[in-house]
């Protein structure tokens, strides 16, 4: 049994990516949600929310949800993104990881908000 816990914790840490370098930060609220969303530049479109990617943390239905900011700006895989988020149920936190990058966006390139 204690192998098992060995095996599940390795590959835990396999699945946390760091992130270095500059990033964009930003607040995204949703009814109860609140998510800190920090954008990295020159990334690859990693995901991950509260340390785990975002496809395992999110249901299939609600990922365009959090991507549609992206697809609308045009930069759908130009960045890498660290987003904590608390609160609220996960539609909610969806949404508000969705302002919370729309937020970013508009910091590093002000002329995409009449599009988001």
């Amino acid at each position: 049994m204690t192998e098992e816990k060995k095996a599940t914790k390795e590959a835990k840490s396999d699945e946390v990516v760091s992130f270095k370098g500059r990033f964009t930060s930003a607040v995204g609220r949703r009814k109860r949600a609140i998510a800190q969303v920090h954008l990295y530049q020159n990334g690859k479109g990693v995901v991950m929310v509260n340390d785990i990617k975002a496809t395992q943390y999110f249901p299939p239905s609600i990922l365009p949800i959090i991507s549609q900011p992206l697809k609308l700006a045009g930069h759908f895989k130009d960045f890498n993104m660290s987003i904590h988020v608390s609160g609220g149920g996960i539609k909610g936190q969806a949404e508000a990881v969705r302002h919370g990058i729309s937020r970013a966006l508009v910091k590093i390139d002000s002329e995409i908000r009449p599009s988001l």
